[in-house]
């Protein structure tokens, strides 16, 4: 099976080159995918989200926060509620297996893709995008929701993929 992108790459899902995933293609359908499997009131990208998620860290961790939903743009963003009720063996296969990919490709440890601090991080976020799209969503105490809020900007994709790409320059200058 194989994956047409944008950039004219092909990849195959059997056998991932590293070298067959681009940044241009992991920004372009970020940016593109809705968080909340489109569920919010508005459109909100993957690609903003990774890119908040990425300036709650440290400097030492802010590339692989930002790639940490990178598989989503060739897995496409299976929802946690439904990665709860399905046997989920072969997608979280998959993803691992393009963590590895996207690791390699950007010079990165795959584990540090889900380290503790990313891992906690894209929670908060989770958290603090749900409280706002969703007002039956549990909020928490230790969050300070109006703190995060105003990073939410709502960009339309080619905004988010933008930013997305500067962000991923920025970051990749850091050389922790």
């Amino acid at each position: 099976m194989k994956l047409f992108m944008k950039s004219g790459m092909i990849v195959d899902l059997t056998d991932i080159d590293p070298s067959c995933i681009t940044l241009e293609d992991i920004a372009h359908n970020l940016s593109n995918s809705c968080r909340f499997n489109g569920g919010c009131n508005r459109f909100y990208s993957i690609a903003e989200h990774s890119v908040n998620v990425s300036t709650t860290v440290a400097d030492k961790h802010a590339k692989a926060a930002l790639m940490h939903d990178a598989h989503e743009a060739y897995t496409g963003d299976i929802v946690r509620p439904i990665l709860e009720v399905i046997d989920d063996t072969d997608i979280r296969y998959l993803r691992r297996y393009f963590n590895v990919a996207i690791a390699k490709r950007f010079y990165m440890v795959p584990s540090i893709l889900e380290c503790k601090e990313v891992l906690e991080s894209d929670n908060t976020w989770l958290h603090i995008e749900g409280a706002l799209f969703f007002s039956k969503w549990e909020k928490f105490e230790h969050i300070d929701y109006a703190k995060y809020y105003p990073r939410i900007q709502y960009l339309k994709p080619e905004a988010a993929k933008k930013l997305f790409l500067e962000r991923f320059s920025y970051v990749q200058s850091l050389h922790v």
